[in-house]
């Protein structure tokens, strides 16, 4: 598999979702795969800015929870950070390698919700607690052994993918960030639904269930 050209005005090749040898324009009466503008306006209608969501209270409920819900609010939301920063580098690195115009617009809108998710993360952490405690929240992802560990497998496929770009790697990479989304995150989610279910910390579920709603495109 080879990155395709930015621009190539020939016309005697073929668009594919990958090894393609042409562009062709962003048409529905062209490309070959039209049901990935469903895709992509599903996703655009599901559009959100993380600063809209209100925190006042999460602000003043923060300080009484108790150490642990603390530890683990911090915590999870570090572990999202650091989960979701790569997936929009893998959104841009299979958008670089597909020749079809539908692909590499869902693609593109992907990556900038998976941008709007890391924001999210920022905007939560940055209304609760200090900078030294959210960057140490941002830290976990790459010093906590038990995340290391859960994290291993995720890394080496996708670093292959990035390395070794072909068929085998991209679908790999494909299925580990199903199983990224589906399983890893979905689990993270459930803590601050369950803080919810009491009460607690709203404005952060309330940013939660947006990337969540995202999530089941």
């Amino acid at each position: 598999m080879t990155k395709i050209h930015t621009l190539k005005p020939e016309q005697d090749g073929i668009a594919k979702l990958f090894n393609g040898d042409k562009n062709v324009l962003l048409s529905p009466n062209t490309v070959k795969y039209p049901h990935f503008y469903d895709i992509r306006e599903e996703i655009r209608n599901q559009f959100w800015i993380a600063d809209e969501v209100d925190m006042t209270q999460d602000v003043k409920q923060f300080p009484n929870l108790t150490p642990e819900e603390q530890d683990a609010f911090l915590k999870i939301i570090g572990l999202l950070a650091t989960l979701d920063a790569p997936q929009t580098d893998l959104a841009e690195e299979l958008a670089d390698l597909s020749t079809d115009p539908s692909v590499k617009a869902t693609m593109a809108t992907i990556g900038d919700q998976e941008t709007e998710h890391n924001m999210s993360y920022s905007y939560v952490l940055s209304s609760v607690t200090t900078m030294d405690k959210q960057n140490e929240s941002f830290e976990l992802g790459r010093t906590d052994p038990v995340l290391l560990k859960r994290n291993e497998r995720i890394v080496k496929v996708y670093n292959e993918f990035v390395q070794n770009p072909n068929i085998e790697t991209a679908l790999k990479a494909m299925v580990y960030t199903s199983l990224l989304e589906g399983m890893y995150f979905y689990s993270a989610f459930a803590y601050f639904y369950n803080l919810a279910r009491n009460g607690k910390m709203l404005g952060t579920s309330t940013m939660i269930s947006y990337i969540n709603r995202k999530r089941a495109c």
